[in-house]
């Protein structure tokens, strides 16, 4: 590692807040950082069940970790740009995401009944 970083066990015992912040520490002092570069950084292999790992933790870290395509970065170093540009970016999907629900819903509760 290229940083004194404190190790974190795969999968530990301890409750997921305290893996939220080891991620917070680690993230302390860089940039934008994906989830393949921080598993490799640990040595772990860059596979989808890490990455879900990695996006709990970051999920579980009160905001303060923002994370998207670009990898993970502490909200408090993201720039005003960065932020808005983040921020956008999450109310975009989250505003797609809803438009999908209500798509589903008017197929789902406008379906009528089959004749048996």
């Amino acid at each position: 590692m290229t940083q004194d970083q404190p190790v974190l066990p795969l999968f530990s015992s301890a409750p997921e807040g305290a893996d939220a912040e080891w991620f917070v520490t680690f993230l302390m002092g860089r940039e934008w950082i994906t989830a393949a570069e921080v598993l490799r950084v640990l040595g772990m292999a860059v596979t989808e069940n890490h990455k879900r790992w990695l996006r709990r933790l970051a999920d579980g870290s009160a905001g303060r970790i923002a994370g998207h395509q670009k990898g993970y970065k502490l909200v408090r170093n993201m720039t005003g740009e960065e932020y808005q540009w983040w921020r956008n970016e999450w109310l975009k999907a989250d505003a797609a995401i809803r438009d999908r629900i209500r798509q589903s819903d008017c197929i789902f509760y406008g379906r009528q009944e089959v004749a048996a």
